[in-house]
Formats: C-alpha cells, sequence, structure tokens
C-alpha cells in the first residue's frame, strides 16, 4: 500500500511539473535542518538581496527592503522542475530589477520558512505587493511568458 502511495505521489508531481517537498520521502534520507550559513548556496538571490534573515522573516513576513514587489522561489537543487525554471527566474530578475526584488529560498536550508508558507510542492513562486502582502502564487514548472505574465500582473499591467 505504501509503494502504491509513493508511485502516486511521484506521478503526480511529474504531471503537475513540481517535486514534492520532503526529501525524506524522495530520497529516504532526512532533510538537513541545522542552521545553515546565509550564503549564495542557502539563499541563492536573483536580484539585490544577497542573503536572509530568516528569523525576521518567520516574526513579520517577506518584504522587500526598497518598497518594490518582491518574488520568492521556494526551490531545491535536487528537484528537477526546479533547476528548469532557475534561468527563467534569474532572467526575469534582470529584465524586471528596480521594479521587482527576487529571492530564491532552498526549502532543505530554510524547512521552518517553507512551511511557514505552506509550502508543500516544489517549485512554489509566491508573489508579494510591496506591503508584503501575498497576492498570488503558482506550484510547479512555470514557463518564461506566464512566468513574466504573472510579474506584470504583479506590478499592475
Amino acid at each position: 500500500m505504501k509503494k502504491t502511495f509513493v508511485l502516486a505521489v511521484a506521478l503526480a508531481s511529474l504531471a503537475l511539473g513540481s517535486c514534492v517537498n520532503d526529501r525524506k520521502e524522495k530520497t529516504g534520507q532526512e532533510a538537513d535542518t541545522s542552521v545553515a550559513p546565509k550564503t549564495e548556496a542557502a539563499a541563492v538571490a536573483a536580484g539585490h538581496v544577497s542573503d536572509i534573515d530568516e528569523k525576521a522573516i518567520l516574526e513579520s513576513g517577506f518584504k522587500s527592503e526598497k518598497g518594490l514587489p518582491l518574488v520568492v522561489d521556494f526551490s531545491a537543487v535536487w528537484c528537477g522542475p526546479c533547476q528548469q525554471f532557475k534561468p527563467i527566474f534569474h532572467k526575469a530578475a534582470a529584465d524586471f530589477a528596480g521594479r521587482i526584488d527576487f529571492l530564491a529560498i532552498d526549502v532543505d536550508s530554510f524547512p521552518s520558512l517553507a512551511e511557514k508558507y505552506g509550502v508543500s510542492a516544489i517549485p512554489t513562486v509566491v508573489y508579494f505587493d510591496a506591503a508584503g502582502k501575498e497576492t498570488n502564487r503558482t506550484t510547479g514548472f512555470v514557463g518564461a511568458d506566464d512566468f513574466n505574465a504573472a510579474l506584470n500582473a504583479l506590478l499592475g499591467k
């Protein structure tokens, strides 16, 4: 029965273009939940944000330091769809620089952030307005055209 469930979850993840956010289920290993150093590997930023303050985000939420809308990509290095989305995310960060801030969060390095924001499959992209209010969310691989449309919607275009 358990094998059937795991197979069903894996097939659903493939169909949706996302990975289940449960490292133990995917690899048989527990995720490393130790305090990770604030490095580019732990919190890869496509925009101006180069590291994060996990405690501050847990207490007060995501908000751009520059008063811009913020787009957060929850992903992991072992997730195929996440790696496919990464170049799209980085290109958009360059294209929308100065208008939207971008931040990528590795769910294995920051599991408490993924839990707080209800991330159960990756990639999950969460869109926040300039006030820090969540306005949209996508789960699974998103192509460049759809991602850019979501970014333009975030800007009110």
